[in-house]
């Protein structure tokens, strides 16, 4: 392997540092700070050499916190930050971060949102197209319940990168993943649409999942998106509800058994450094 394994999909939170409104105690283990020194040993037993951050609140604060944190951990290739889509200004905050080659793009917590068509909203438009002029990217937390909308949103902005993460949230434990399938399916005949492999562990049977059991979800998106548009992404610390982060990476290597060297290349490697623009 002649390649850096890249994880995009990493978080931090610092409890002491900032509320977040979505966090509470009774999500036990992830009710606590969660910092980069606290997993770089992990990725190295795993054999993770980057990562991407990806945002876990809703504030600026936060994009300057993690820039920050890069200063000092070099293996954070670059973030996923966040604006407020429907500032006026989104435009001038945009090019506030761009200076910063490590700011990659922005997500929003659209599965937080009372309207499940956010994406839509007459006034979000305009920050996308932002995000497009300035080859940023957009991150997509969607749920099942946002896909059938979801075409109609990457249409609208068809110089934009997006990518799908945690593949949607299909619902592996139940096993019953044509809907899921059906109306990824529709965002994936999109080329400008990529898709992160992560996230799927907290979806399987709790306490008794295998990496078999990822196998169906994971055929489904090498079918829907190829291996020119998947990536790997280890969803770091909210994984940990349901196994270490190596035991991510090793389920998703096993997952994967038989896939060509060049086709794992590009999904652990190379689609990365492409589409959140890495320079590795």
């Amino acid at each position: 392997m002649n390649y850096s394994i890249v994880d995009t999909h990493v978080h931090f939170w610092d409890l002491d540092r900032f509320d977040y409104f979505w966090l509470r105690p009774e999500y036990g283990i992830l009710y606590q700070t969660y910092l980069p020194e606290q997993i770089r040993g992990e990725m190295e037993v795993a054999g993770v050499e980057l990562g991407v951050f990806v945002q876990a609140n809703h504030l600026l604060e936060e994009n300057d916190w993690v820039l920050g944190l890069a200063e000092t951990h070099d293996w954070i290739a670059g973030m996923v930050g966040w604006v407020d889509l429907t500032d006026p200004n989104v435009g001038g905050l945009l090019d506030g971060y761009a200076r910063d080659s490590r700011f990659k793009g922005v997500r929003h917590l659209i599965h937080e949102e009372p309207d499940d068509r956010w994406l839509l909203r007459p006034d979000v438009q305009p920050g996308l197209e932002a995000l497009a002029e300035r080859g940023l990217t957009f991150d997509i937390v969607a749920l099942p319940r946002h896909l059938p909308y979801l075409p109609e949103v990457v249409s609208r902005h068809p110089n934009l990168n997006f990518v799908i993460d945690h593949m949607a949230k299909p619902p592996i434990a139940s096993g019953d993943l044509d809907s899921w399938a059906r109306d990824l399916e529709g965002v994936a005949a999109f080329s400008n649409v990529h898709c992160k492999v992560s996230g799927l562990i907290t979806e399987a049977t709790p306490g008794a999942w295998t990496p078999e059991e990822l196998k169906p979800a994971i055929q489904i998106g090498i079918d829907l998106f190829g291996f020119d548009r998947l990536m790997f992404g280890g969803d770091w610390p909210v994984s940990l509800l349901g196994c270490s982060y190596p035991e991510v990476v090793d389920a998703t290597r096993a997952a994967l058994a038989g896939v060509s060297e060049g086709d794992l290349e590009k999904f652990w490697s190379r689609n990365a450094a492409r589409f959140y623009r890495l320079g590795v």
